[in-house]
């Protein structure tokens, strides 16, 4: 169920007709259940993006109608009204965001913002030089194609092994010198992805315990979690696959 965040609540309580019409009109319609503490008897409101509209109804179908229309009144009268949500801070995209990740099987673990981070190489923060120390080859390729397209030579610039404090200071160095060289200030996220352990038409079993991960680099947080969704549904799909594969050949 839609629920209105503590920010649009100020907006609905403040907006002009015109404004809450606008804000109404993407949605989404939902018929919400009422019980009635004595009888038990059930009874449906319409709600348009968190807002109700109308009486109660006896079913349903029929509270959920009525939003239905509702809407389509408000996106005919509404529908060429321009209202910056994002300007005025009551845009959806956290609970987007939230929504793709849980329907993409994601989680986000980590998020480092450069530009704050390294105003200061003698001294990293401990998050930052963990992601150095066990930096891989792989990784680097991998973030060389969000845009630090630098990163993989540093790594092999800062010769020796990882574990030589010569080492993570090469490369520690040579990575804030890529930050600042190509502005290079934006966010790296890391997101998991659990491993599937068993499939089935339309499910599967796993469990947090055992992870895929990817970094991701990105200038927008909306940007990286566009890129990491997309991975992520990608990632489960040739899981499920390669699972499916592996069950029939064995059959």
């Amino acid at each position: 169920m839609y629920k209105l965040n503590p920010r649009q609540l100020a907006f609905v309580k403040a907006a002009t007709q015109e404004q809450l019409g606008k804000f109404m009109c993407s949605g989404p319609v939902e018929a919400r259940t009422l019980l009635n503490g004595e009888t038990r008897a059930e009874t449906y409101q319409s709600v348009v993006r968190g807002i109700v509209v109308g009486h109660e109804f006896e079913t349903h179908d029929d509270a959920f109608q009525h939003g239905e229309g509702y809407l389509q009144a408000l996106r005919f009268q509404f529908g060429n009204l321009i209202l910056n949500e994002r300007a005025l801070g009551i845009d959806d995209t956290n609970l987007s965001i939230a929504e793709q990740c849980e329907e993409a099987t994601v989680r986000v673990e980590t998020i480092l913002h450069l530009g704050s981070m390294v105003i200061d190489y003698d001294v990293l923060p401990e998050a930052l030089c963990d992601l150095l120390e066990d930096l891989d080859q792989a990784t680097a390729d991998a973030l060389a194609q969000d845009g630090l397209s630098w990163l993989p030579a540093a790594l092999c610039d800062a010769e020796g092994d990882a574990a030589d404090e010569s080492f993570t200071g090469d490369l520690v160095e040579a990575f804030v010198d890529g930050v600042f060289r190509h502005h290079t200030f934006g966010f790296l996220v890391r997101v998991t992805q659990p491993i599937l352990r068993r499939v089935w038409q339309g499910g599967g079993s796993y469990t947090w315990g055992f992870l895929t991960t990817r970094w991701f680099y990105g200038e927008h947080y909306e940007d990286i979690m566009a890129l990491a969704v997309a991975w992520g549904r990608q990632n489960w799909d040739a899981q499920r696959a390669a699972l499916l594969a592996s069950e029939g050949s064995e059959a």
